[in-house]
């Protein structure tokens, strides 16, 4: 507790609710035994992963806030002289908890943390989904291809001029969308193929999405169980996410709701 850090910051007020003391056991079968272990705490990859969630850090950006920001290298058990992991091993430690699906195993460590301490109940529930933005530019879109196109492209190419060999791709690259439309029966992206454009209501702007359902305990706000599914226009999958979150909610909590709270798109199921 030697570094700079007021008693009213927030930080102080997670941590003490925080415990991340069966992370380390957590991940070590994920390593293979001729291996070792790794050269780095992995809670503290996790506390720094958490920070870049609360304050909206890049993976560039929170490994500088925390070289130089008493706070975060407090949070992350960090006096000034350990120096702080690099980006790559963030990326890399992602990665293997993501293969291992250790985060969804994170979350429900710490849900069942929350209801050790009474912080939530279960007796009352709610359930919304939210629009989540693609990592995708409409730049990125291009047309879907079926098999009737891909032949018809074919055929035009074989009969190109030999002296423009990069001139299909070039008009990829420097496509004009001025006064096209696009929907995504007509139009994918080609960096993130499962996104597809969403609006929440009239007049709002379609973008390229995903949903975000969360199941919370009503009273205290507390997410217990979530997921992330394409924007279809089918009303009915809302529904059925609502369902999956409630059956996964009973089979690793044992907890079920008296009463659930959804808008109507919840209530085609």
């Amino acid at each position: 507790d030697a570094l700079p850090i007021s008693e009213k910051h927030f930080l102080r007020d997670l941590d003490a609710a925080l415990d991340l003391g069966f992370v380390p056991g957590l991940l070590r079968k994920t390593y293979p035994s001729d291996l070792g272990l790794p050269d780095f705490d992995p809670a503290l990859a996790v506390r720094m992963i958490l920070l870049s969630f609360l304050y909206d850090l890049s993976d560039v950006r929170l490994c500088e806030e925390v070289h130089f920001h008493a706070g975060y290298r407090w949070f992350c058990r960090l006096d000034f002289h350990r120096p702080v992991p690099d980006r790559t091993t963030l990326v890399k430690f992602r990665k293997r908890c993501r293969e291992h699906g250790l985060w969804e195993e994170l979350f429900h460590r710490i849900v069942a943390q929350c209801r050790n301490v009474g912080l939530l109940s279960g007796r009352h529930l709610m359930v919304d989904s939210t629009q989540v933005q693609a990592n995708a530019s409409i730049k990125s879109l291009r047309e879907i291809q079926n098999d009737l196109t891909e032949t018809a492209d074919r055929l035009c190419a074989d009969h190109e001029p030999t002296d423009k060999p990069n001139a299909k791709n070039d008009d990829h690259q420097h496509t004009d969308f001025h006064g096209k439309r696009f929907s995504n029966k007509t139009h994918r992206s080609a960096t993130d193929p499962d996104a597809q454009f969403y609006r929440k209501g009239r007049g709002k702007e379609a973008k390229l999405s995903f949903k975000a359902h969360n199941l919370a305990d009503t009273k205290s706000r507390v997410i217990v169980a979530t997921s992330a599914t394409r924007v279809s226009g089918d009303d009915a999958r809302d529904g059925s996410q609502a369902e999956r979150l409630l059956d996964e909610l009973r089979e690793r909590h044992g907890i079920v709701p008296k009463t659930l709270c959804a808008d109507t798109l919840y209530g085609t199921a």
